[in-house]
């Protein structure tokens, strides 16, 4: 049953795939190259191999994601963060990763690694849920513009979907990727501001 549910999701975004009808060569180049890029890299033979099929799926998203970046710090927090340290580990060996699942105050975070400076390239990957709600609100009214945030399980129930909708709409984010099992945001100034919906 929860097979037939992700193919209807895949079917439903069919015509979102590759890039198809993407006119920014920005956008275009980071759904293809990194999202959907399917070239195997040599480092999926060592991960993830007993985890199951979606939360193999997204670790290695985030590994392409990280490999491309390229950021100098990567927070992974959420109730089942730990399923995806490796994939982000091994994305950027001198990124320093900083793992939680029992809670930790965007305070904290702020103060030790100065995300709120634009000097330094960092990653975010939050579980849109009730508990990180407050801490997901401050951090996107306080990083930089060398953050990229992905926050998981944004169609998770209505309530989840209703959180992405408002957060995608915040003043500060600029470029958008709905993946429907993720949501990727971007902070550049330069960028206009736009959502894309990715069959992934």
């Amino acid at each position: 049953m929860v097979r037939l549910h992700y193919l209807w999701v895949w079917l439903h975004r069919f015509r979102h795939s590759r890039g198809f009808g993407v006119q920014s060569p920005s956008a275009y180049q980071f759904i293809r190259y990194v999202v959907n890029e399917h070239w195997p890299y040599y480092q999926y033979e060592e991960l993830g191999k007993e985890d199951g099929w979606l939360t193999r799926k997204l670790g290695r998203l985030y590994f392409r994601l990280v490999n491309w970046y390229q950021p100098q710090f990567i927070f992974n927090i959420g109730e089942d963060s730990e399923r995806y340290a490796a994939y982000l580990h091994a994305g950027s060996k001198k990124a320093e990763v900083m793992t939680s699942c029992d809670g930790i105050s965007w305070e904290e975070i702020a103060y030790q690694y100065r995300v709120e400076s634009d000097a330094s390239k960092s990653v975010f990957l939050v579980s849109l849920t009730p508990v990180y709600a407050d801490f997901i609100e401050k951090m996107l009214n306080s990083v930089g513009e060398k953050t990229v945030v992905i926050l998981e399980g944004i169609h998770h129930d209505k309530a989840t979907y209703a959180s992405w909708q408002l957060f995608m709409r915040h003043k500060r984010v600029s470029v958008c990727y709905d993946l429907y099992y993720c949501g990727i945001l971007f902070f550049d100034k330069k960028r206009y501001k736009k959502t894309y919906i990715v069959n992934f």
